[in-house]
């Protein structure tokens, strides 16, 4: 890494990039406890509540917590509820590209987001633990030179090490990545992005010059 891409670093004034197309479930979680926690302005957050999968989603997240599925944790689940309502007031944030409709696979990211913030939150395509998908949304970051946490599917981290990338379980708890279980999962995601995001400049320009 050259001395010039930690100086810039050291310049950045958000800590994370969260770009986002289609809101689908585990999307709508982060983003609505990130809502409701008040981390959304610390960041650089894209999505368009027009983009919502799930049709229904107050009422589907909630018979799937009577079948004992997905997210089960109350607070959390809580916390979802009411994020969520703030989500539908923003309705819709905009980074590089407004349409969002327009954004599709590689080539469509803009350095200077990236330059802008100390890492990624990559929200994968899928998060279920029976389903498991490791799409060009986990290679930006990596391109680009950007640290990443993955809110994914359980194990995208150890098949990436697989070939060789190195992650970054030096700096932060990346054992998230060895639950299956979907609820234990995202609490575990979601517990290691506050942290990181609740970490100040100095911190991060720390570990940046350690990276």
């Amino acid at each position: 890494v050259s001395e010039e891409y930690i100086k810039n670093g050291k310049s950045r004034n958000k800590k994370a990039l969260i770009l986002n197309r289609r809101l689908r479930y585990h999307r709508l979680y982060l983003l609505s406890n990130l809502a409701y926690d008040n981390l959304l302005d610390d960041n650089l957050v894209s999505f368009d509540m027009e983009m919502v999968v799930n049709v229904g989603f107050l009422e589907s997240i909630r018979n799937l917590k009577l079948q004992n599925r997905y997210i089960t944790n109350d607070e959390f689940f809580d916390k979802t509820i009411i994020g969520y309502s703030q989500l539908l007031k923003l309705n819709k944030r905009t980074l590089d590209y407004e349409s969002l409709d327009d954004v599709i696979g590689l080539g469509y990211e803009s350095k200077e987001l990236y330059e802008n913030t100390y890492f990624s939150i990559v929200t994968e395509t899928l998060f279920d633990d029976d389903e498991w998908f490791v799409s060009e949304k986990t290679f930006k970051p990596i391109i680009q030179l950007h640290p990443f946490v993955i809110v994914g599917s359980p194990h995208t981290l150890k098949y990436l090490k697989s070939y060789g990338f190195k992650t970054f379980d030096k700096w932060w708890d990346e054992s998230y990545d060895e639950i299956e279980n979907s609820n234990d999962r995202m609490l575990a995601v979601y517990d290691t992005i506050q942290t990181l995001i609740k970490k100040s400049t100095d911190e991060w320009d720390i570990i940046y010059n350690e990276m």
